[in-house]
């Protein structure tokens, strides 16, 4: 400052002043924003993710939490395959809620769009059945889908409209949700010593901000705690990537106008389940046909009994069938169950189907196994086949007879008794086939390293296939990956392609990576099968013909059925001498002196210019030593015979007899003698060079014959108040003759065609002849069949009826020791193997079909 008397000399003075003041807000506010899970107040940040998304371990599934989405269609993304179906509806609009029941678990109330509802059950059905309707009843989408707890089924699969959310199973094992309700709260201080007013409370969720205090405002006096009021109610999704973050802020304002603020964040994160790519799948193919898909299984169309004769029959065993058959042959099939009798459990059953001596299947079977029964030699099945059905003890427990002549019906899935058609081939080779090899092939592919925890095949009725419990499978399974696709087991399965039924195969995989996720995959088909038809659908004629066989009546007048034919005694030998012989020619062309037990007695000598051979019918020409004469006749081959007699005023037939045998033209053959008196050994059958004994007779003790005559006696009736035309009559003896009956209608007196309506007395005919009780065991098996049509003119026939009469022979005859062996030469001088072809026991090569009479008597030898 300057001198104020004006001296030029400045002066300087100072001086300082300190103070202090120690600032007290006028509020304090803390606000504290917290996640808390709904079920037990656990912090959200401790929350994880479920441990697999995988609901299916083999256990069935007791609960299911699912999610409505009203904007989603059939598109679905699940691991079902086939088993998953869906149909949409048109329908109103469905977002406000939904009215959806499922098959066996009680109606939900209406369930708004995105909220989450339970299916519950103990346990849940094998596959759930759903309709989405809208909150008026309109239908808006059918469901179904797999429950079983066998198919995949994963945590947040879609099934249409709904989303898996959640699963339980019976025990417990699988238990998870992925949706947790949560709750936001908060908390405010007031770390002062004044009361402050809150003006601002904001809640904050991204670039959503949400007014707490709803333009109000919250006075919080010094030291009070205000908290727990929920903020937001929320669901976490455990089964996905996710963050959930809020921010709390809060303002406050004292008194004396002073402001304060605070703000919190809150943020925690899901990580969903490691997953690895890994997929398994497996094809189906049919052997019998190319390998064709399983989906291309050809389905027989056709029954076994389309008229043609039968080369091959296959039966299924089935062990537990009684004789309450589903066979459609009626009174022609016949059964015997032997009361306590059993085939036991496990056990291989033995099985003999014949005819006569023909014997078809001599065999041991298992429970579900099959049987075939093959024409002898490249011919056909009999009429009627006979079998038995015994215990490995050899006790029979059933006997059964059926038809397989083609001609009644016979078709596949048909059962007569513990036997079950499967299939057949007939004299035209076509086939009809219900059984199918199929091979099963089990690919996987992945694109990590995966050790494989869980690898089951699962059929559709439960049964299991653990892949890792093969012996052969490297524990642990490991496959390095990536790997392209590729098969890793294989298996073959029969179908039965006859049978009304799906079949379905499941393979289902469990695995983890080298980083320890898990991965899961299921894959299923199914197969299903439409039943054939059931056979011809030619109608029954109401008209009816009938078949029936006779024996002669007897002394006391009595008339029996040819299935009461007795054998005869086989000797001739009784002790007393003998009236009569019977004699056949059985063309035979050499001397065998095994064919009879005579010794010295019989002698044989064959003509050598020319040499001998075997002719349709013979001169037989037989003396005594006093060349006295007791044959001079023509005899048939086989079914011709001759009888030497005692001559009157001796008492019984010469202790020798000499028999030249020519041919028709007086040619030479053979010339043999034996002893006819019985008073050495002389069986029925016994052979003597091209004779063979047919019967005997001593006129008190002895009258024995092998051939026994019969007479068939065929009906035709009609009971129609019209007239019926007949276009087919006809009569079979199988395997050897056919007769057309209707041609003799309008012969002589013979009946008319049409059959006049109200037949009151039916049409008769009948014819004789004979059988030989004595050969080998054989049946007879006559046929009778109508075909024709209502009306007086021919035409198409519109319906077909049938009859037949079967009867066997069985002879206890010992004939093993007439065996003798045939071979003919072929142009090139090689032996030409022979055939059995019919019940007359004709021979035929098999290269030219040129049919031989054997050359010694055929029908007494095995």
């Amino acid at each position: 400052a300057a001198d104020p008397e004006g001296s030029d000399t400045p002066c300087l003075g100072a001086s300082a002043y300190q103070f202090c003041v120690d600032y007290e807000p006028a509020c304090d506010v803390e606000v504290q924003l917290t996640c808390q899970v709904a079920s037990d107040n656990s912090d959200c940040a401790d929350l994880t993710a479920v441990s697999t998304l995988d609901c299916t371990d083999g256990d069935d599934l007791t609960r299911l939490a699912m999610s409505f989405d009203a904007d989603a269609t059939c598109d679905s993304d699940n691991n079902q395959g086939d088993s998953f179906d869906c149909k949409n509806f048109a329908c109103a609009d469905i977002g406000s809620g939904a009215l959806i029941k499922c098959e066996g678990i009680d109606e939900t109330p209406i369930v708004p769009n995105g909220a989450l509802f339970q299916l519950k059950g103990n346990p849940l059905p094998d596959q759930m059945n759903c309709t989405i309707s809208n909150s008026v009843g309109e239908v808006c989408q059918q469901l179904l889908f797999d429950t079983s707890g066998n198919a995949r089924l994963s945590l947040k699969d879609t099934f249409g409209k709904l989303v898996i959310q959640g699963c339980q199973d019976a025990d417990n094992s699988t238990d998870s949700d992925c949706i947790v309700p949560a709750a936001y709260g908060y908390t405010v201080f007031n770390q002062g010593d004044n009361g402050f007013t809150l003006t601002e409370f904001m809640a904050k969720n991204g670039d959503i901000e949400q007014d707490l205090l709803l333009n109000g405002s919250v006075r919080v006096e010094a030291g009070e705690t205000i908290s727990e009021i929920v903020v937001e109610s929320i669901e976490i999704d455990r089964c996905i990537d996710s963050c959930n973050e809020r921010v709390l802020s809060a303002v406050g304002q004292s008194d004396d106008g002073k402001v304060c603020k605070d703000e919190e964040v809150n943020k925690f994160c899901i990580e969903a389940p490691e997953s690895c790519d890994t997929a398994v799948d497996f094809t189906c193919s049919v052997d019998d046909v190319g390998a064709s898909p399983c989906e291309d299984l050809p389905i027989p169309t056709e029954s076994c009994s389309d008229g043609d004769r039968l080369k091959q029959l296959t039966m299924t065993f089935n062990g537990a069938t009684t004789c309450n058959s589903t066979d459609g042959q009626k009174e022609f099939f016949t059964c015997e169950d032997v009361p306590g009798v059993v085939i036991p459990e496990g056990e291989e059953a033995k099985i003999n189907c014949y005819n006569g001596e023909s014997v078809f299947c001599e065999c041991s079977v298992a429970e579900g196994n099959q049987i075939e029964l093959n024409a002898i030699s490249g011919g056909v099945l009999p009429g009627t086949m006979f079998c038995t059905v015994s215990n490995q003890a050899d006790e029979v427990c059933q006997k059964l007879s059926f038809d397989t002549s083609g001609r009644l019906p016979l078709n596949v899935q048909e059962t007569f008794g513990k036997f079950t058609v499967a299939g057949c081939i007939d004299e035209e080779d076509n086939e009809v086939q219900c059984l199918f090899d199929v091979k099963y092939r089990f690919f996987v592919e992945t694109e990590d390293n995966i050790t494989i925890t869980e690898l089951k095949r699962v059929e559709g009725d439960g049964s299991e296939l653990d892949f890792l419990t093969d012996p052969g499978v490297p524990d642990p399974l490991i496959i390095p990956g990536p790997a392209p696709r590729s098969e890793f087991g294989m298996l073959t399965k029969r179908f039965n392609a006859c049978t009304s039924s799906c079949n379905t195969e499941t393979l289902s995989f469990v695995g983890t990576s080298d980083d320890g996720a898990v991965c899961a995959d299921v894959f299923e088909k199914e197969f299903c099968f439409d039943p054939p038809p059931t056979g011809p659908n030619s109608n029954e004629c109401v008209p009816q013909t009938t078949v029936e066989c006779k024996l002669p009546e007897d002394g006391d007048g009595v008339v029996k059925g040819c299935d009461e034919i007795v054998e005869p005694p086989k000797s001739c030998s009784s002790g007393q001498c003998l009236d009569s012989i019977k004699l056949s020619y059985n063309g035979a062309t050499v001397c065998d002196p095994n064919a009879n037990d005579q010794g010295d007695d019989f002698t044989c000598t064959l003509a050598t210019d020319p040499e001998p051979a075997t002719v349709e019918k013979v001169r037989v020409l037989c003396t005594d030593d006093d060349d006295r004469l007791y044959c001079n006749c023509t005899v048939d081959l086989l079914n011709g015979e001759t009888k030497l007699a005692k001559k009157d005023g001796d008492n019984c037939l010469p202790d020798k007899m000499t028999c030249k045998i020519s041919t028709a033209d007086y040619v030479e053959m053979q010339t043999v003698t034996f002893n006819p008196s019985a008073n050495v050994a002389l069986n029925l059958k016994d052979s003597f060079g091209a004779l063979t004994v047919e019967g005997c007779s001593d006129g008190a003790d002895i009258d024995s014959s092998c051939r026994q005559d019969i007479k068939m006696e065929y009906t035709l009736s009609n009971p129609l108040s019209s007239p019926f035309f007949v276009d087919v009559w006809k009569r079979e003896v199988l395997d050897i003759s056919v007769f057309n009956l209707d041609s003799l209608f309008g012969v002589g007196s013979g009946p008319s065609n049409p059959l006049p309506a109200n037949l009151e007395e039916p049409v008769f005919l009948a014819e004789s002849t004979f059988v030989d009780v004595c050969g080998a065991p054989a049946c007879f098996d006559y046929r009778i069949t109508l075909e024709g049509s209502e009306g007086s003119t021919a035409g198409e026939p519109d319906c077909m009826t049938s009859d037949k009469y079967v009867f066997c022979i069985e002879p206890t005859f010992d004939v093993t020791r007439r065996n003798l062996e045939v071979t003919t030469a072929t142009t090139n001088n090689e032996p030409a193997p022979m055939k059995l072809i019919d019940s007359f026991n004709w021979l035929q090569t098999e290269e030219n079909d040129q049919t031989y009479h054997r050359t010694s008597y055929l029908r007494s030898s095995p």
